[in-house]
């Protein structure tokens, strides 16, 4: 395990963490409006992958914010070196089926993103072999390309309060619609959950603005 866990007796979130650990719905959500003009661009004169570019980018801006790199385990918090991704596929029958891909650096990330889709399509297990689908160093990313939506919800573990271990609920998760064209640019809709125990809306904000940011700049 990449991670260490946190002091909580001198961490200063102790009692927002402890009160928000044990709400039986601790998780909330944004919707916000993103202008992926200069992505939508790039991909279409190189031929690279939208979703696979925006993962990347989206990786990389969350690794930076430490509240993205917290998960509740056994009730308590811990702190990750480094998040990864588990993203959805849809294969060739029209089956969704869940990837995962190590976070590196771009000219290692995008082959091989491209390489597990590329492979996911023509298979059907819903994990891949020797996968922990417990696993919560990750961030689970999933698109819905086909409808420009305004807002979205997100699968949760509805449990009781004095549910075993909530750590599955607290991966964020991020998703997006199709892209539309609006006023010479193209715009959509991104959507973030996150578990209130760990992330207040400060640093939701700050990785909306960074995603943002690197969608401006676009350097990879």
């Amino acid at each position: 395990m990449n991670g260490k866990k946190v002091d909580l007796e001198h961490w200063n979130r102790r009692e927002l963490f402890n009160g928000f650990i044990q709400m039986a719905a601790p998780c909330y959500g944004m919707n916000v409006r993103m202008d992926v003009t200069r992505l939508v661009n790039h991909c279409k004169q190189s031929g690279e992958s939208f979703f696979i570019n925006l993962m990347y980018l989206c990786l990389r801006e969350m690794n930076k914010v430490e509240e993205f790199r917290m998960r509740v385990l056994d009730w308590e918090p811990w702190i990750f070196d480094k998040i990864h991704c588990s993203f959805t596929v849809m294969n060739d029958s029209g089956f969704f089926i869940n990837r995962f891909a190590e976070f590196c650096e771009y000219p290692s990330y995008y082959p091989n993103v491209r390489s597990t889709i590329d492979k996911a399509k023509r298979e059907t297990e819903l994990y891949p072999k020797g996968f922990d689908p417990c696993r919560t160093d990750l961030f689970y990313f999933s698109c819905i390309p086909w409808i420009d939506f305004q807002s979205v919800t997100q699968p949760l573990i509805t449990q009781p309060a004095d549910f075993n271990n909530p750590a599955g609920d607290s991966v964020p998760r991020v998703s997006w619609g199709k892209y539309v064209e609006q006023n010479g640019g193209y715009f959509m809709t991104m959507h973030i959950t996150v578990n209130h125990a760990l992330i207040d809306g400060k640093p939701l904000a700050d990785v909306f603005n960074a995603i943002q940011s690197s969608l401006n700049d676009l350097r990879f």
